[in-house]
């Protein structure tokens, strides 16, 4: 039983060390993307919306889908919408930073 603890534990270490490598190589190659890509996203959002809602329309009411056609479109275009809001916002109201100096009291 002791070896099979054993085993068992040096098997978890190693399997956390991989997993921490793979994760970190990970998130070092995709979390930057390009920023003339990042700065298109809304639109992309917002030009898939009306891509399905046009989709929607042209299948016409009798198509059971063209409603979550319709659907999905509205989600899309709304979602664009607030990405585009959020990033307007942020950039017109910066994060003010507190450069008070603390007392270690």
């Amino acid at each position: 039983m002791v070896l099979v603890n054993n085993v068992l534990s040096q098997w978890r270490r190693k399997a956390q060390f991989v997993v921490s490598i793979t994760h970190t190589q990970l998130v070092s190659d995709i979390m930057w993307i390009p920023a003339p890509i990042y700065e298109r996203i809304p639109q992309f959002w917002f030009l898939l919306g009306l891509l399905f809602i046009a989709a929607g329309l042209y299948l016409g009411f009798e198509y059971v889908l063209s409603f979550y056609y319709l659907a999905l479109g509205a989600l899309c275009c709304v979602y664009g919408l607030a990405i585009f809001i959020m990033r307007l916002s942020y950039r017109q109201n910066p994060q003010v930073v507190d450069e008070t100096p603390e007392t270690g009291e």
